[in-house]
């Protein structure tokens, strides 16, 4: 090269034309609305601001955008950041920790287990059986109401004496003689009636005369004869009666 062909101070060299370098032959598309030129991953139009269509833009060779295979790519390099982020999680978590450089042992803590109360079993009271006492019913035996002996000879009625008398029996003297009479007496002696006698009704006023008489006495007061008549009717004369004899 001469001198000749070097640019001189007094004025600059004169640039050559701009121009854009040519799109890809495969990658030339065109604005519907104005026919310039768009690439395939612009979604206006530079010159007249038509929305392109994503349908009218077919995607590059290679399958995909420049733009969707940074995505892709970012999200592959995400994905191995959290498996590899999980693995130390759980390396950190399962090694066990070491004190001093001797590895330490996590002790077990064996639950304590819990002490089962029995519950107390409450026997019921049993209630205790009172025996009723047999009250055994005092057997009064009525007392025999002795008649007064006044000396009377065989059991007849004393002379001259006023007293009660109870009579077993009578019978009519125009039927019955006091043999009679006196038999019926001895029955009652034996039969346990006490001082049993026979007396004639008509010697005494108190009495209905024309009988003969079977008497037990005498008594020295009404409530003693009317005792000893009820004792004398258990003893099987049932009609004998409590009667004052008066001479």
């Amino acid at each position: 090269m001469t001198d000749d062909d070097q640019p001189t101070l007094d004025g600059a060299a004169t640039p050559g034309p701009a121009f854009e370098p040519p799109l890809p032959a495969a990658d030339v598309r065109r604005c519907p609305a104005c026919l310039s030129p768009v690439r395939a991953d612009q979604r206006y139009c530079l010159e007249c601001g038509e929305r392109l269509q994503v349908d009218e833009i077919p995607p590059p060779p290679g399958g995909g955008s420049a733009l969707a295979e940074r995505g892709s790519a970012a999200l592959v390099v995400a994905a191995v950041v959290l498996v590899l982020v999980g693995v130390g999680l759980s390396w950190v978590a399962l090694r066990e920790p070491a004190d001093d450089g001797a590895q330490t042992t996590a002790t077990d803590t064996t639950p304590t287990a819990p002490t089962d109360t029995a519950p107390t079993d409450t026997l019921p009271t049993v209630p205790t059986d009172t025996v009723p006492t047999d009250t055994v019913p005092t057997d009064t035996t009525a007392t025999d109401t002795v008649p007064t002996d006044t000396g009377a000879a065989s059991g007849d009625w004393p002379d001259g004496l006023s007293a009660w008398a109870v009579i077993i029996a009578s019978k009519d003297q125009a039927q019955f003689t006091e043999a009679d009479a006196r038999v019926i007496a001895d029955e009652a002696t034996a039969a346990g009636v006490l001082q049993t006698g026979v007396l004639d009704s008509s010697a005494y006023p108190s009495l209905n005369p024309g009988y003969w008489a079977v008497y037990s006495g005498p008594y020295t007061t009404k409530d003693e004869a009317e005792q000893a008549a009820a004792n004398i009717r258990t003893q099987g004369y049932p009609e004998a009666y409590a009667r004052e004899v008066t001479p």
